[in-house]
């Protein structure tokens, strides 16, 4: 078994174009980038869904050598949000709808051992309503792009897909597994261990769960969310005075904890959880912020009024520093185009302090007979 981190090493390009699938595509121009990735950076308070709508790619090359011959090779994805295609050495390998799931791609096939390998990613970003979370009302940002960790594994033809425990708070549980390739003979040992670092350990077979019960666990709750580690190994007998072989294992934390849906509502460990919903009313009132000065104040003011294109472009220049190239690049516009709405803002926002301060100057009082200001 051969795990590796496979987080470095990608190279991205903002607009997804056929050619990155291929050995060498010299006429594209990739950034290098590390994962996790979005396809668009922004700054923290500014957001714009459209920023994200785009159909991007990802690519990563990598060396396969001869002794991977009779294995299994399994590239995983944390997520890519939200509609990836996996190609290797130009070959559509596979397809994933869902920016919220982990999914894993086996390469064995299209691999060319002891040579080069590419694998790419075609990232669709845009919304689709048969995509969750699209179809419903939303008061979040979507990003895009391998927006988890990726990692490959190397494993043996027969090895554990996947791990599941069912447990209650008692300590009672119940150990699920699914295998692929040929188990025939294999037996399943289960270990777990405590937060104190005791073990307690399990045997079975493939075709049933593993059951039993610890004594003394400490139960999962919301106030002290005690996890456990279990840790499930596929395992082939020795034959002929040979050890017995390790072929897989795989881990996962837990916590002993009984759930119930019942007519009063959820119990946790037996005892009532209140569900609260939480509305738009229910978060504070937004208060507007107190000026030392009143030129203060009418600035903020006049920065509000500012046509909405003028405003973006106003914070990001003086309150972000940013100077007008990179604007221009998170808002996906031209330089020039960032230039012409900072000289409309200035202008409008001298025009607005204008009036302001002479709305507030003192009207002279005409003198009795009319004719100009009482000097009296």
């Amino acid at each position: 078994m051969e795990h590796y981190d496979w987080n470095d090493g990608w190279l991205f390009t903002p607009v997804f174009d056929p050619a990155i699938v291929r050995p060498e595509c010299p006429e594209l121009t990739l950034e290098p980038v590390r994962l996790p990735h979005t396809v668009k950076a922004l700054p923290y308070n500014y957001c714009n869904e459209n920023d994200y709508q785009k159909l991007s790619g990802y690519r990563r090359e990598f060396f396969a050598p001869k002794e991977w011959e009779g294995r299994t090779v399994l590239l995983t994805f944390g997520a890519v949000a939200h509609d990836a295609t996996v190609f290797c050495n130009g070959r559509r390998v596979f397809h994933h709808s869902c920016g919220y799931t982990a999914f894993t791609v086996d390469l064995t096939s299209a691999l060319h051992l002891g040579q080069k390998n590419v694998v790419a990613v075609r990232c669709d970003s845009r919304e689709d309503l048969n995509i969750p979370p699209f179809g419903g009302q939303m008061d979040f940002l979507t990003y895009g792009g391998i927006c988890r960790a990726v990692c490959l594994d190397v494993k043996e033809p027969a090895y554990l897909r996947d791990i599941f425990i069912e447990t209650k708070a008692e300590g009672d549980f119940r150990i699920y597994t699914a295998t692929v390739g040929e188990t025939v003979g294999c037996t399943l040992q289960a270990e777990i261990r405590s937060p104190s670092g005791s073990r307690a350990f399990y045997t079975g077979e493939l075709s049933l769960p593993i059951t039993g019960a610890l004594n003394s666990v400490h139960p999962w709750s919301i106030e002290h969310p005690t996890l456990y580690t279990l840790t499930v190994r596929l395992i082939r007998p020795g034959t002929g005075g040979l050890p017995d072989r390790v072929l897989d294992e795989k881990s996962t934390r837990f916590g002993f904890r009984t759930l119930q849906f019942v007519a009063g509502g959820l119990y946790l460990n037996g005892q009532r959880v209140e569900l609260r919903e939480i509305r738009d009313g229910d978060a504070p009132p937004f208060e507007e912020p107190a000026f030392a000065e009143p030129a203060h104040e009418a600035l903020y003011a006049a920065l509000g009024d500012l046509p909405e294109k003028c405003r973006i472009v106003v914070h990001l220049f003086y309150f972000e520093d940013m100077g007008t190239r990179q604007i221009a690049e998170v808002l996906g516009i031209k330089e020039p185009t960032v230039r012409t709405r900072l000289v409309r803002a200035r202008k409008l926002l001298k025009q607005s302090l204008k009036e302001a301060w002479e709305d507030e100057q003192p009207k002279p009082i005409q003198s009795h007979d009319g004719r100009g200001p009482c000097l009296c």
